[in-house]
């Protein structure tokens, strides 16, 4: 049901697209500023869309969440505007009251989508470098649940579709200003696609199959063999074990010795 275009991601029909683990350095990440910014540049197959739809998620149901961008009616029914939720101290688990900040209207096209919170619980919305609506959400992040996963297109309970293309969605541990919108928007998304970093692949270094671990030291989910590459996810503490994400999706750790990163 997901394809990949040229420079996008394609979403024909209901879709799940989630981290294999909870998206822990992220949301600790979050938890620490206390602000993020979530941009999404989008081409939704339809501007009326509901449930609300989820473009982007860090959740756990379709009941606690931690933040959502949607698309549809705050009420769930079918519209043609961005919804966002988001969990603070001041809210409950849904993160109902975020609702209280208004839509943007859903474009034709391929179109920028930036929703941004900073430390003071200033929260905006914004379509193609315009703000269409903020307002304050009180509250801290603190109680942000660090074993919710990341997720894009759905909900993790499956029932809340989102279609349309997905040319980009970058997650900031601060609040872009009015500025960085701007500037973002006017370079376009080519330009920052190809501006970001280039992926950290490693090599595997060993004369036999290598263990790939749900988590460090844990259960073995499979296995990769010598001078097989492997996209580098990040370190755990001590950088004694390596988080990584094979060419079939799956992902894992790896003993850190055994990988060689050119």
């Amino acid at each position: 049901a997901v394809s990949w275009g040229e420079s996008f991601l394609r979403l024909p029909f209901p879709s799940f697209i989630s981290s294999h683990e909870p998206a822990t350095h992220l949301i600790e990440a979050i938890r620490d500023s206390n602000a993020f910014t979530v941009e999404a540049w989008i081409n939704p197959a339809g501007r009326d869309q509901y449930g609300p739809a989820r473009i982007v998620t860090i959740s756990e149901s379709a009941i606690s969440r931690n933040l959502t961008l949607g698309q549809g009616n705050t009420d769930g029914d079918t519209g043609t505007d961005f919804v966002i939720r988001l969990r603070t101290t001041s809210t409950d688990l849904n993160g109902e009251t975020a609702n209280g900040l208004g839509q943007g209207r859903v474009l034709n096209g391929l179109m920028q989508v930036v929703y941004t919170h900073d430390v003071a619980g200033a929260t905006t919305l914004y379509v193609n470098n315009r703000i269409v609506a903020s307002t304050i959400i009180p509250g801290s992040l603190e109680n942000w649940d660090a074993q919710f996963g990341l997720a894009l297109g759905n909900e993790f309970t499956g029932d809340r579709p989102w279609l349309g293309d997905l040319h980009l969605v970058a997650i900031y541990d601060r609040m872009l200003t009015e500025e960085e919108v701007a500037q973002n928007f006017n370079a376009g998304v080519a330009e920052i696609v190809e501006g970001l970093p280039p992926a950290l692949v490693g090599i595997v270094r060993a004369e036999s199959a290598v263990n790939v671990r749900a988590q460090p030291n844990g259960t073995i989910v499979t296995s990769v063999q010598p001078g097989e590459e492997v996209l580098i996810l990040g370190t755990n503490d001590d950088n004694s074990w390596t988080q990584v994400q094979l060419d079939t999706g799956i992902e894992g750790w790896i003993a850190s010795y055994l990988l060689a990163i050119p």
